[in-house]
């Protein structure tokens, strides 16, 4: 199962992008060297992991985001899925 709107950041910039329909994302114009990159979803346990980037290369990660024990034991049970909903707003005259 893919995640589509993940969070993912660099740590300790203000780089950050979400992940697309397929789980997908790039990060562009990253300077070489190694950096920290955060991934994030509600719900879900962060993940954080180091990357080395080498000049004028490429770098696929595949990253994996589960649960927390205390979701999965005591939340569960007592979590209502919804389906699509609408916020609306409507000014007062």
């Amino acid at each position: 199962m893919y995640l589509s709107k993940a969070v993912v950041k660099v740590v300790g910039t203000d780089i950050e992008t979400l992940t697309g329909e397929y789980g997908d994302f790039n990060l562009d114009d990253l300077p070489a060297g190694e950096i920290t990159i955060e991934i994030s979803y509600t719900g879900l346990v962060a993940q954080k992991t180091s990357i080395s980037i080498e000049a004028d290369k490429s770098v696929s990660k595949e990253f994996k985001l589960g649960r927390s024990r205390l979701t999965t034991d005591k939340l569960d049970k007592d979590t209502v899925g919804l389906d699509e909903f609408v916020v609306a707003y409507k000014k007062k005259k």
